[in-house]
């Protein structure tokens, strides 16, 4: 099941490079909070997130932080300064 790819909301983003993903599929992990972490090394088509915005993803557990953390997420925005760099 954590290679199952899933698709949901960006809910939260920062300047730091993280946020979170609210999963369309609410009940993958029933009691627990449903947010899923993502850092913007793991998109794979841009550079940050953007909140609203409809993302895919893989789910995988982060036993050193007790949840689980998105991987290969495409949806991702490209910042106008870094698609326009040579």
């Amino acid at each position: 099941p954590d290679r199952e790819r899933m698709t949901g909301v960006v809910i939260k983003w920062n300047d730091r490079g993280f946020g979170f993903i609210k999963p369309d599929d609410v009940a993958f992990d029933a009691g627990r909070s449903s947010d899923v972490f993502c850092h913007f090394a793991s998109i794979e088509d841009g550079s940050y997130l953007e909140v609203g915005n409809v993302v895919k993803f893989h789910k995988k557990w982060d036993e050193a932080k007790g949840n689980y953390r998105a991987e290969n997420v495409t949806g991702g925005s490209t910042f106008a300064w870094l698609s326009n760099a040579k």
